[in-house]
């Protein structure tokens, strides 16, 4: 089975199969993940990486940011790796109590797109 594809939306190849990494570094409360979240989020990655998958999901709101932290951690780990990853990230997503504070349903605009895409990883 053939799992990679091309596209002109992308500037290189890609896998159809992604992990996908809303599960990493702990729940979605206020608190802060510790060492074991760190753990079993390397072990997921190391786990997809091995199984050749190389194209990962994410997006600011997961696990209240702590998703992509443990995720950048385990780049800062593997020195060159991230040239070798597809990383796929989403915004405008938020929790109802941020959307109740700013008087909104949605928060996307340029230059919030923008930047959420520099504090990434």
């Amino acid at each position: 089975m053939n799992t990679e594809m091309k596209g002109d939306w992308i500037s290189h190849d890609t896998h159809r199969l992604a992990l996908g990494c809303m599960g990493l570094g702990g729940s979605w409360n206020d608190k802060s993940y510790d060492q074991n979240h760190i753990k079993q989020a390397h072990s997921a990655i190391e786990t997809a990486l091995e199984e050749g998958i190389h194209f990962f999901d994410h997006a600011d709101i997961y696990a209240r940011g702590k998703a992509e932290a443990v995720f950048g951690e385990f780049l800062k780990s593997k020195p060159g790796l991230r040239e070798k990853i597809f990383i796929q990230t989403k915004c405008g997503i938020r929790l109802p109590e941020t959307l109740q504070a700013l008087n909104r349903d949605v928060m996307i605009s340029a230059g919030s797109i923008f930047w959420i895409l520099s504090i990434s990883l």
